[in-house]
């Protein structure tokens, strides 16, 4: 046995098919009480049944196969949270039906049944993931246990309610102070995708796309604020039904604002909760980032109505994939309905959330793999982060790169089709997409999700038309020595122009280096190693194919100028490149035009002014304060302090970046008049 109680599986004798859940729960009250009625295959004859349960009492337990029915001896178990159903006699294999009569609670944490509230707007709804379905009724609650669920909630008439499947009727009580929702049965899902939502809550008008009813529900008063977001999902949802090659899969698809929500958002099925600012906004008032963030969650979620609730993870352990695909098609997503958003460049360049936070955490040596095994919840829990998220979206975007879009697209359709409704692990998908594109996909990606870290490659342009790439692991610690054997199955595509043009080349880098000839028509101009930074890996360049870059760093793409000037930087502080070196690509990009590389350049600006105030070092920081203010004055010039007729949101955003370098770093006087 586990020494962790809490890594306890269920048995797999009984099987759900069905849960029919009555439930009684009300704003102002701290319990709940309710029937769950299950539908049960039995496979094989035991005298007992084991449920999760962790909070729910169960008072009495009946089970109907046939022609018998038995009450169970009830047993709870807080620590491996379940309840054991211990019968008189063995049960009949076969279908069977078991009763089950319990008291609940609304959690005083956000999980299970909760009480959300923000001041004074509330109103009770649910948190599942990973599993506090428990919390709230007897269930299997493991996610390869899927089922079809349907809600009946008893409360006060004064409320909404909204669950998971469509509404079928509402009943009022005899004496008026009680309302019944009855909800269709929804398609085979997992127990930690339920969700119900009870409280004054509005909607705007249904739009049905495609045959799929959707709708954007906020506490009554705010739901014109859901106008973005119902329109942005109209648009998604044909998008993806395309590109899945399965149609959207269950009866409604609603999403609400909820006063309090512990995560940002949850892909329930049919029945996604947000916390408000991530759903709701008003256009007149809400910045361009604010767009495109709620856009991005929206992606995010409808998303995972394929990839994770059609198609759910056997295990835990593969938690990860769900939220590194969804986190991928989000950004796929908004690539192609809305190219003005350069949301590819705001991945890259963004030091909030993004590759280029992914590759700070990952370079340190407290680093995790993507993939580790998983036994209890808390460890689930623990698998929310950059890594999953943003190091996985990258892995994501590298192999969709490497393969082909429409290879990858394949073998992510054959993948669907063959575990619709059912349960599945990573391996499923990469044998899918290597069947599809004849890759080694497999051996690929277990290079990545399997270890820490991810490598630095060297890349020095040799003889006029060969390139020497080699790896090694990349640590922000210049003392680090661990993982010093390490290898990667590397994706690389050099980008490079001769006479006929742009071009580029893809290299499987399996080994700790190789020349890759390239086919030059005439003189070689330049050559990047990680064509718009889709490569989940810093470069080293050499000196002789530095310097052609920074001679054409027009030519290099929004994302590469970035990764280059990153790149740079991340070396200088490992140790691996003199801060002269980095300089020079510094003052190179201040002549750009590109918002998110200024951004990047204030930073750096920032990093480097704090290093010369730590060393005390008066001269040096009155140089580096005039030098700054040389570079940026010409873009503060071009952009003014006023935003012009008919400007686009890039000049924008570029004003604020530079005008704040020129006033608190540079000092200048007329930057500081402006914006005081």
């Amino acid at each position: 046995m586990n020494a962790d109680p809490k890594a306890y599986r269920l048995p797999t004798h009984a099987l759900p098919r069905r849960y029919d859940i009555e439930i009684d729960a009300r704003l102002g009250q701290e319990s709940t009480s309710g029937k769950v009625t299950i539908q049960l295959d039995i496979n094989e004859s035991r005298n007992s049944i084991e449920l999760n349960a962790n909070g729910p009492q169960v008072k009495q337990a009946t089970l109907t196969a046939g022609d018998k029915r038995l009450r169970a001896e009830v047993s709870h178990d807080s620590e491996r949270e379940m309840v054991a159903l211990d019968f008189s006699e063995a049960l009949p294999t076969g279908p069977a039906t078991l009763e089950i009569i319990y008291d609940g609670q609304v959690s005083k944490n956000m999980e299970g049944l909760y009480l959300a509230k923000d001041g004074p707007e509330q109103c009770l709804c649910t948190q599942c993931e990973e599993t506090d379905a428990r919390d709230i009724f007897p269930c299997f609650d493991e996610p390869s246990f899927k089922a079809q669920f349907a809600w009946q909630v008893t409360t006060s008439p004064d409320v909404t309610v909204l669950a998971n499947g469509p509404l079928i009727e509402k009943t009022d009580s005899e004496d008026g102070k009680s309302r019944t929702w009855r909800f269709a049965p929804t398609k085979k899902m997992s127990s930690y995708l339920v969700a119900l939502v009870i409280g004054d809550v509005a909607s705007l008008p249904v739009e049905t796309v495609e045959g799929t009813p959707l709708g954007v529900w906020a506490l009554r008063g705010k739901e014109a604020m859901g106008e973005f977001a119902l329109r942005y999902t109209a648009r998604l949802l044909p998008y993806y039904n395309d590109y899945f090659g399965v149609p959207y899969h269950f009866d409604k698809y609603d999403q609400v604002a909820v006063p309090g929500f512990a995560a940002g958002a949850m892909e329930n099925s049919g029945l996604v909760l947000f916390r408000q600012r991530l759903l709701l906004m008003n256009p007149q008032t809400s910045s361009w980032d604010a767009e495109k963030l709620i856009a991005g969650v929206v992606a995010h979620e409808f998303a995972h109505m394929w990839f994770g609730n059609l198609v759910t993870m056997r295990w835990w352990d593969d938690l990860w994939l769900n939220e590194a695909f969804a986190e991928w098609m989000a950004h796929k997503a908004l690539d192609t309905l809305n190219p003005e958003y350069k949301i590819w460049d705001d991945f890259v360049a963004s030091g909030a959330r993004g590759k280029m936070q992914a590759l700070d955490i990952d370079a340190l040596e407290s680093t995790h793999p993507i993939y580790s095994p998983v036994e209890t919840p808390a460890q689930a829990t623990e698998l929310f982060d950059l890594i999953a998220y943003e190091k996985g979206c990258s892995v994501m975007r590298m192999l969709e790169s490497f393969v082909g879009e429409a290879a990858f697209r394949a073998g992510l359709r054959t993948y669907m089709k063959e575990f619709s409704e059912s349960n599945a692990v990573g391996a499923d998908l990469w044998r899918h997409i290597e069947e599809a594109s004849g890759q080694p996909v497999i051996s690929i990606m277990e290079s990545w999700i399997k270890q820490p870290g991810f490598p630095v490659i060297s890349v020095s342009v040799q003889d006029g038309n060969t390139v020497h790439l080699s790896q090694r692991r990349f640590f922000s610690d210049p003392a680090a020595k661990q993982g010093e054997g390490q290898l990667w199955q590397v994706p690389v595509i050099l980008r490079y122009e001769d006479a006929a043009g742009q071009h580029e080349k893809r290299v499987l880098l399996s080994e700790r280096e190789a020349t890759v000839s390239l086919d030059v028509d005439g003189q070689l101009l330049w050559c990047y190693g990680n064509a718009d930074e889709i490569g989940f890996y810093r470069q080293q360049i050499s000196e002789n194919t530095l310097r052609p870059l920074l001679e054409n760093l027009d030519k290099l793409s929004a994302s590469e100028q970035v990764g280059l000037l990153s790149d740079s930087w991340a070396l200088v502080k490992s140790g691996g490149q003199t801060i002269g070196k980095f300089l020079d690509v510094l003052s190179a990009m201040t002549s750009l035009h590109n918002y998110g590389l200024l951004e990047r350049v204030v930073v750096y600006l920032y990093d480097i002014e704090d290093l010369l105030e730590s060393a005390d070092d008066t001269q040096a920081l009155d140089n580096f304060r005039r030098w700054v203010g040389r570079s940026l004055s010409p873009r503060m010039e071009e952009l003014g302090f006023e935003p012009r007729p008919g400007e686009n949101r890039e000049s924008s955003q570029s004003r604020v970046s530079v005008i704040r370098a020129m006033a608190s770093i540079a000092h200048n006087k007329h930057a500081i008049e402006e914006v005081t």
